[in-house]
């Protein structure tokens, strides 16, 4: 588990191996990656709190900047219920 303060921020990130096959489809939306995750947290009065995200990534990759290194790749597109919290 985690641990962060008030202002601290943390970069999930994850690798997935495709093959050429595969991002061709993800490049012309036939297939897509698809990411979610919860967060749980207790805020400063103590109360616990979470939030859910749900989020889908195909088409042209873009230039995207992650702890200020650009890399090739999708930005967060989220779904039709993207996110849920308390």
């Amino acid at each position: 588990m985690e641990r962060l303060g008030a202002g601290n921020e943390i970069n999930m990130s994850s690798a997935l191996t495709i093959d050429d096959a595969q991002m061709a489809a993800v490049v012309d939306k036939t297939l897509s990656l698809y990411v979610w995750g919860r967060v749980e947290y207790t805020d400063e009065t103590q109360q616990p709190r979470h939030l859910s995200f749900r989020g889908i990534m195909n088409g042209p990759p873009d230039t995207v900047v992650v702890d200020g290194v650009r890399a090739r790749g999708w930005g967060f597109n989220a779904t039709k219920d993207g996110f849920e919290a308390n």
